[in-house]
């Protein structure tokens, strides 16, 4: 039997003999390709009330594009593409049988709702199935794509997450062995992937009693992966106690999970699904949490009530009659008796209940403002307070709450608390409470309070742009003060305030000392590369002292050890373009160590980034008259992905851009593929301009770096293409041109 047949047959309702003439013409040309073998192809299949799309691809590369490229041409308002990712359902019996006929081969998309006869029904089939013809017609057009490179890391995890979500773990954890092999994640977010994937295949038990585990003490933990750690800590260690509502095994299973996961899971809401509710009250030791949890109170914003009742959740904050609510831990205090477990039908209970709906509901200030109206709290509500309170981390919330504290229980030292998180939360509060913080008012007491150890709030930094900048010779001065991840923090605040009011050589030995700064934070984000580069950059246009050149190239490579990785290498080489471009000349010795401790670096990600990185490396480096090493020139010689910049042989270029060092680098790489390059830095329009603009047969404008006025003139006078880059390093002018060249024939000369 033919895949058509089997198609066609049984638990398909749709026969091509059954249907209406009309349709049996709609259909035909869709039958036509799929017995010829083009792909992608669709054809639909009805069962009951239910309509699907099955696509037939040419191989598993082409399936899983289709799956991803369904996700956003359908969506998820009429199909059922988001939930189960055009994964075939291996329960339904009609889909194991294609899935044997043609393995590999087969994306299946529900069209939504299933009711027939309802307009909107008929609106929303109508709708996927034009959107299934567009899409077949756009890929039947596009142009070949010739050899395949390796799959960069975006795509890669997009892959990953369709292969995880779909079931598919043999797929799922090869593209796991790919992101090691090539080293296109640093450790923390490879373990991380590895604990979404296991989660999502449901390998629950590997997620939390593995080695993964240990591998985040002492991290900060994504919020969506700490999630997956609830859920499989939920699944393995609570669910059956939870279903059995044993209070009592619950508050003692704490004792037995790993202590890893208290660090984890406080990272993590206290509110939303049960399982995770009920992970995170039981590790952390959230006690008014999990009474709630076992009394059937959902953790949840009081606006999401009516959505859990409509799906069939219980809602009510009154037990059953049959249920045996778990009496609220007591807190043990001189001045009170806490024993005796409050009943469910007190005021007392409707009090903590609604005090715990606050504080789940991050309305921490709204329940301290509602302690302070009462004469006295339950005595399961001082938890709550004390959390409320330290989330807030405000000294005024951390005041108030002691007063609360010192007012229902007498002196705070002596309380015997249950939890160390609590006891904890409130020795924070206490310290919080005694601080003498210092008013910052101003740029001289913010050196001062950081150098103290007091963090700046965001209020106050916030205020920082009305502050009055400092001399040129203070500013110098009070940056000896601080630690480097405070001034890191408030860098950006720091020059925009200063460095337009500087003379030239205060401008270069506040970016060099800033610069210096930055390197030594260790801290790695996008902030301080963007920071970074333009300190970097404002150090050389004030001009390096000869004697200081050593020390910033000692800087900048400190800089990029901190910050290194697969998807950061083309902004460490802009940084390296940069240093090159200026000192090629004067200091050439020390510029060729710089260059080489770089590329023992880079060395690592040989494999991992596109060929055309190395190209661009190779260009600059021949400026000081050296080359890649033999590993990396054999690795990407032996390579057969074309050049990404063929299309600009013999082509002239005006690349146009007030940043000169990094557009002669790019003219450098240009030449190599034989293109003509013409540079350009004016501020208004010209003669010459005018006649470079009509001479160029593509031009680039660096806005990131522009003059309005020229570009302006620029747009005017061309009758070429126009290429526009916004960031006016050589990479990102660079990665424009690839784009350009991506939609271009690979040709020579055409003007």
């Amino acid at each position: 039997m033919s895949s058509l047949e089997t198609f066609f047959g049984a638990g398909n309702d749709i026969t091509p003999e059954g249907l209406p003439p009309a349709a049996v013409e709609e259909l035909q040309p869709w039958i036509a390709r799929w017995q010829e073998g083009r792909s992608p192809t669709f054809l639909p299949r009805r069962d009951g009330p239910r309509l699907l799309w099955y696509g037939l691809t040419s191989d598993e590369v082409q399936r899983r594009e289709l799956q991803l490229l369904l996700r956003y041409w359908i969506g998820p308002s009429c199909s059922d593409v988001v939930v189960r990712q055009g994964a075939l359902d291996q329960e339904d019996a009609f889909d194991r049988r294609m899935e044997r006929a043609l393995p590999g081969r087969l994306v299946r998309v529900e069209v939504w709702p299933r009711a027939d006869a309802t307009p909107a029904a008929k609106e929303s089939r109508q709708k996927v199935k034009d959107r299934l013809q567009a899409l077949a017609r756009l890929m039947d057009s596009r142009p070949s794509r010739g050899h395949r490179t390796a799959a960069s890391l975006p795509v890669l995890l997009d892959e990953l997450d369709l292969a995880a979500t779909s079931g598919e773990s043999r797929r799922a954890f090869d593209l796991l062995e790919e992101l090691e092999r090539r080293r296109l994640l640093d450790a923390p977010n490879t373990t991380f992937a590895r604990i979404r994937v296991q989660a999502l295949l449901g390998q629950h038990r590997e997620v939390v009693e593995g080695d993964l585990l240990t591998q985040l003490d002492g991290l900060l933990v994504p919020p969506g992966i700490v999630l997956h750690i609830a859920r499989s800590t939920y699944e393995v260690h609570l669910r059956h106690l939870d279903e059995e509502q044993n209070a009592l095994a619950l508050r003692q299973q704490r004792h037995e999970l790993p202590a890893v996961l208290r660090h984890v899971l406080r990272q993590g809401p206290s509110m939303g699904e049960r399982a995770v509710a009920v992970a995170r009250a039981v590790t952390v030791g959230d006690e008014p949490a999990l009474s709630m949890l076992l009394r059937k109170v959902l953790p949840a914003e009081p606006h999401l009530q009516a959505l859990l009742l409509a799906d069939g959740g219980e809602a009510s904050a009154e037990p059953k009659p049959t249920d045996q609510p778990a009496p609220l831990t007591p807190i043990t205090a001189p001045v009170a008796d806490m024993s005796t477990p409050i009943s469910t039908d007190t005021p007392d209970a409707e009090l903590v209940i609604e005090l715990s709906r606050l504080h789940n509901a991050r309305a921490h200030q709204a329940l301290i403002d509602i302690a302070k109206d009462l004469e006295r709290l339950p005595p399961a509500a001082h938890e709550l307070l004390v959390m409320s309170a330290h989330e807030l981390d405000d000294e005024a919330a951390a005041r108030e709450a002691i007063a609360i504290l010192q007012r229902d229980l007498g002196p705070i030292t002596s309380v015997e608390w249950p939890t160390r998180l609590i006891s904890g939360a409130v020795e924070d509060l206490l310290s919080y409470a005694e601080d003498t913080h210092r008013d910052v008012d101003g740029w001289e007491a913010w050196f001062h309070a950081t150098a103290d150890g007091q963090p700046t709030s965001d209020a106050e930094m916030l205020r920082a742009g009305d502050w009055t900048p400092l001399s040129a010779s203070r500013l110098l001065e009070l940056l000896e003060l601080v630690d480097p991840l405070p001034l890191a923090r408030m860098l950006g605040r720091l020059r925009a305030a200063h460095e337009p009011l500087l003379e030239v050589a205060s401008r270069g030995a506040f970016a060099r000392k800033a610069l210096m700064m930055l390197a030594l934070s260790d801290r790695s984000d996008a902030d301080v590369r963007i920071g970074g580069r333009e300190l970097l950059s404002a150090s050389l246009d004030a001009g390096l002292p000869a004697a200081e050149i050593d020390e910033v190239l000692e800087t900048v490579i400190e800089l990029i050890r901190t910050q290194l990785s697969v998807g950061t290498l083309s902004w460490a080489i802009d940084l390296m373009v940069e240093l090159t471009g200026e000192l090629a000349i004067v200091s050439r010795g020390s510029l060729v160590d710089a260059w080489y401790r770089f590329l023992d670096m880079a060395r690592v990600f040989t494999t991992a980034v596109p060929r055309s990185r190395w190209l661009e490396m190779q260009a600059v480096l021949r400026q000081v008259e050296l080359d890649l090493p033999p590993d990396i020139l054999s690795a990407i010689e032996s390579a057969d992905d074309p050049d990404p910049l063929l299309c600009l042989q013999s082509r002239r270029i005006l690349l146009y851009s007030l940043r000169q060092r990094a557009a002669r680098q790019a003219a450098s790489r240009l030449h190599s593929v034989g293109a003509e390059v013409e540079l350009s830095d004016a501020h208004a329009g010209s003669a010459q301009l005018e006649g470079q603009a009509q001479g160029a047969d593509l031009v680039v404008l660096v806005t990131a770096a522009a003059k309005h006025a020229a570009t302006e003139f620029i747009e005017a006078a061309t009758q070429s293409a126009v290429v526009y880059v916004n960031s006016a390093g050589m990479s990102a002018i660079l990665r424009a041109l690839e784009e350009h060249c991506g939609s271009q024939p690979l040709a020579g000369a055409t003007r």
